[in-house]
């Protein structure tokens, strides 16, 4: 939500999920921000497929703050919806979930 990158969510579905984190909430944000990777995708592929080339030569890391005190669990992040996203828009690259999750 800091950056521009394409795997980036938008602030507002952040906050909303943070100012009242529980299960639906989660499964709310979940779908609108894997609806929104998938928008994201059908318009422009490329910056996706850019990060799956660069992922298929070296080691790539997506970042985030999470677990934190407002959202302490680490499989409730965006950045474990964008890998499974990856995976299933790029099935032969290797990916790695964080500890904890699926």
């Amino acid at each position: 939500m800091h950056t521009r990158h394409v795997l980036a969510p938008k602030r507002d579905m952040v906050e909303r999920y943070l100012a009242a984190a529980s299960d639906e909430a989660w499964e709310r944000f979940r779908s609108d921000y894997l609806a929104l990777l998938e928008q994201r995708f059908q318009n422009d592929p490329g910056p996706f497929t850019s990060l799956a080339d660069r992922a298929r030569d070296t080691d790539v890391y997506l970042g985030c703050s999470c677990p934190t005190a407002r959202n302490p669990d680490v499989s409730r992040c965006h950045t474990v919806a964008a890998l499974e996203f990856m995976r299933s828009r790029f099935p032969d690259l290797d990916i790695q979930m964080p500890p904890g999750t699926s």
